[in-house]
């Protein structure tokens, strides 16, 4: 799988203390893991409906691009 324009993406590393040996210098941020728990349940909503086939992963990530 191909990242097109990756050098204008943001990446989160799981923890301040998380280092990777040959590309640590892409993660700027830490992942917010309570903002993650509270949406929880939306999130497994989109996947269930994605595996459903009721929505395709392209639209989706249409829509979050413009946020």
């Amino acid at each position: 799988m191909r990242i097109r324009h990756w050098k204008d993406l943001k990446f989160y590393r799981p923890s301040k203390e998380t280092v990777y040996k040959h590309i640590d210098s892409l993660f700027k941020d830490t992942i917010d893991w309570e903002v993650l728990e509270k949406h929880w349940s939306d999130l497994m909503q989109v996947v269930l409906s994605i595996r459903a086939g009721k929505l395709q992963p392209s639209m989706l990530l249409r829509k979050l691009e413009f946020r």
